[in-house]
């Protein structure tokens, strides 16, 4: 029988799979009994896709923990990772974000042309704002340009 961290180990590898362009961070409170997994970015934390994909493994982990809690984070919880103690990333995500992905390749008045790679949409929301990831003094920068 596995026990809740390695069940709570194995949610994090199944939603990376699931997403790939996510990064999740684990941490096993035990005053409180509770399994936090961090996932980044926040745009794809708020799909609908990560949502359909995290509400299966929150009811596996349920069931067969029900003393214990499992929670979802992003980098704009209340709660944060402190201490972690498993982490993993899916073949597309980029630490950086959009921003790093979506690097403009010209840049005029009104308009600029970007080119993304298309392994990077998997696994994110039908819409993303593109001030999701961007630094305010980055994108007054592009803008000025």
């Amino acid at each position: 029988m596995t026990n809740s961290i390695d069940l709570a180990k194995n949610i994090v590898d199944r939603l990376v799979m699931a997403l790939p362009t996510i990064k999740c961070r684990y941490e096993y409170r035990d005053y409180s009994d509770t399994h936090m997994i961090e996932v980044l970015p926040l745009s794809v934390y708020d799909s609908e896709a990560f949502e359909n994909a995290a509400e299966p493994l929150l009811m596996e982990f349920i069931s067969q923990f029900m003393g214990e809690s499992l929670c979802f984070i992003s980098d704009e919880s209340l709660s944060s990772i402190k201490n972690s103690m498993y982490e993993a990333q899916g073949k597309a995500y980029l630490s950086s974000g959009l921003y790093q992905a979506a690097k403009p390749s010209s840049v005029s008045k009104n308009r600029i042309e970007v080119r993304i790679d298309s392994d990077f949409f998997k696994g994110l929301p039908e819409k993303i704002s593109a001030s999701d990831n961007i630094n305010p003094g980055e994108a007054e920068y592009a803008m000025a340009a």
